[in-house]
C-alpha cells in the first residue's frame, strides 16, 4: 500500500500548508514520506496503537492552490446541472445555467418526490463502489444544504419475496457494522414506518427523499449563479472558449458542460444514451397509509403523505407517450398492495422520460474539450451530486476523489468506442 509511488503522488497533490498523520509508523514508511518532501514527527498513538506519524509538506516551491475565476456554462437545470452549479458558484466561479423549460424549477407538482438510497451489492465491481460512494457523498451534499425540502428520515427496502431475501441476506454478511443499514423484523419495520407491513427488511437511516424542484432551484438561488430559459442550439469553439448559440442570442465560456439528459446527442457525438418511460400515480391519504413516517421501497415504493397525497412508483418502459396510461396506475397499485395491502383512490399521475445507459452507470467526465454529465436514469438523486463534484474537481485541475477504475467505467465515451 506505502509505496514510493504513492507517497510522490500525495506530494504532487499538497500544497505547502499541506499535514497528514497516518498509524503506519515502520522504517520504510518514514524513509518513504521524508524522501517525497514531508517532515515526519513520531509520536503517542491512539488505543492499542504504539505510534503514529505526523508531519507536513516541507516543499518551499509548492503553492497553496489558488482557484482561477472562470466563466461557465451548464447546460440542463435538472440534479446534474444545478448540483455542478452550487458546487462551482461556492468556488468563486461565474457560471451561467440554461434551459429550455423554466417550468421544471417552479412546478412542484410534477414528481414532487426523489428517494435517496443506494443499490448496494456484495460483489466488489465499479458499479458497486460508485452506488456505495455516490450514496454516501449525496447523502452528505444534501443535508449540508439546509434545504426544507431535503428529508432525512431514513428509508426502508422490505424483503419481499427469495430474490430480495438472498440480496439482502448477501450485503448483511458482506457488512456487520450496521451503520449503513440494519436488519429489522416485520414487526420493528412496522413500528418504524408507522403502518403495519407483511415483511421486514433493510433500514438506511442516513437514506431520504426530496422535492427535486424546489432543491434545484435553491441551488440556482446562489450568487455567482445565473439562469436562462433558452434553448441551446449549437456549441462552437471559438479561440479555446465555447460559443454557445441559444434561441435569443450568443455567449462566450471557458468551460462548458453538458447536464442535458436524453437530448446530449443533439450537440455531441456521444452514444449509449436511451430512453425510459417512468410513471407515479399519486394516491389519496387512506387509514391504511395515514401514519406512515417513511418511504417505503420493494418492487416499487410509497412516499409518506404530501399535501394528502402518496407518490406511489414507478414504471419503466420504452414506450414513448407522455400520457397517463391506466394500465400504468394498475401497475403502480399492483405494486403498491405488495408493501401495504388496500383500497386505493388515484387521484392524478405524472410521467417522464429517463436519460439510462445499458451499464445503469451514468456518462461522466471529460469529452474532448468540454465535460458531459448525463444518463443518470432512476439513480441520479445519489448519482447526479458525486457525478458534479468530479467534474468541478476536473474543471478545477484538484485531486480527483474517485478511483481510476470508476473514472473509466463512467467514462462519456466508452459507448462510441464499442460502436
Amino acid at each position: 500500500m506505502w509505496s514510493q509511488q504513492v507517497f510522490d503522488r500525495l506530494i504532487k497533490s499538497s500544497h505547502r500548508d499541506t499535514t497528514f498523520a497516518t498509524f503506519s509508523s515502520s522504517k520504510s514508511v518514514i524513509e518513504s514520506i521524508i524522501k517525497s518532501g514531508f517532515s515526519v514527527n513520531l509520536s503517542k498513538g491512539f488505543g492499542n496503537k504504539k505510534n503514529m506519524l505526523s508531519g507536513k509538506n516541507q516543499s518551499s516551491s509548492l503553492k497553496k492552490n489558488i482557484i482561477r475565476s472562470k466563466r461557465i456554462g451548464i447546460i440542463g437545470a435538472g440534479l446534474a446541472g444545478c448540483s455542478l452549479a452550487k458546487i462551482l458558484s461556492l468556488r468563486g466561479h461565474e457560471i451561467t445555467v440554461f434551459d429550455k423549460k423554466a417550468k421544471n424549477l417552479t412546478d412542484y407538482n410534477d414528481n414532487p418526490i426523489f428517494i435517496l438510497y443506494p443499490r448496494l451489492s456484495a460483489f466488489n465491481n465499479p458499479y458497486a463502489k460508485f452506488s456505495l460512494q455516490s450514496y454516501l457523498y449525496s447523502s452528505k451534499f444534501y443535508a449540508q444544504l439546509n434545504s426544507k425540502y431535503w428529508n432525512q428520515t431514513g428509508v426502508l427496502l422490505i424483503n419481499f419475496d427469495e430474490q430480495t431475501n438472498k440480496r439482502q441476506e448477501s450485503l448483511l454478511r458482506t457488512r456487520t457494522d450496521k451503520i449503513l443499514f440494519q436488519k429489522l423484523s416485520r414487526e420493528r419495520a412496522s413500528e418504524v414506518t408507522g403502518v403495519n407491513l407483511k415483511y421486514g427488511g433493510l433500514f438506511f437511516p442516513h437514506a431520504g427523499w426530496l422535492n427535486p424542484q424546489a432543491v434545484c432551484k435553491e441551488m440556482l438561488d446562489s450568487p455567482n449563479i445565473s439562469f436562462k430559459e433558452e434553448d441551446i442550439l449549437e456549441i462552437k469553439e471559438n479561440d479555446k472558449k465555447f460559443l454557445i448559440n441559444s434561441s435569443k442570442e450568443s455567449y462566450l465560456f471557458e468551460r462548458l458542460c453538458l447536464c442535458t439528459s436524453y437530448d446530449t446527442f443533439k450537440l455531441t457525438d456521444i452514444r449509449g444514451v436511451n430512453k425510459k418511460r417512468g410513471q407515479i400515480s399519486l394516491v389519496k391519504n387512506n387509514l391504511n397509509l395515514k401514519n406512515l413516517k417513511i418511504p417505503i421501497c420493494g418492487q416499487g415504493y410509497v412516499s409518506p403523505e404530501i399535501s394528502g397525497l402518496h407518490v406511489v412508483g414507478s414504471t419503466y418502459s420504452d414506450e414513448n407517450s407522455n400520457k397517463i396510461l391506466l394500465k400504468d396506475h394498475n401497475e403502480n397499485i399492483s405494486k403498491l398492495n405488495r408493501i401495504i395491502e388496500g383500497n386505493y383512490l388515484i387521484q392524478d399521475g405524472w410521467v417522464g422520460i429517463r436519460a439510462t445507459t445499458p451499464d445503469r452507470l451514468p456518462l461522466s467526465g471529460s469529452k474532448e474539450k468540454f465535460f458531459v454529465n448525463t444518463g443518470h436514469g432512476s439513480r441520479g438523486t445519489s448519482s447526479a451530486p458525486f457525478c458534479s463534484q468530479y467534474i468541478a474537481d476536473l474543471i478545477d485541475n484538484l485531486p480527483l476523489h474517485i478511483e481510476s477504475e470508476i473514472i473509466n467505467a463512467l467514462s462519456p465515451t466508452r459507448f462510441n468506442k464499442q460502436s
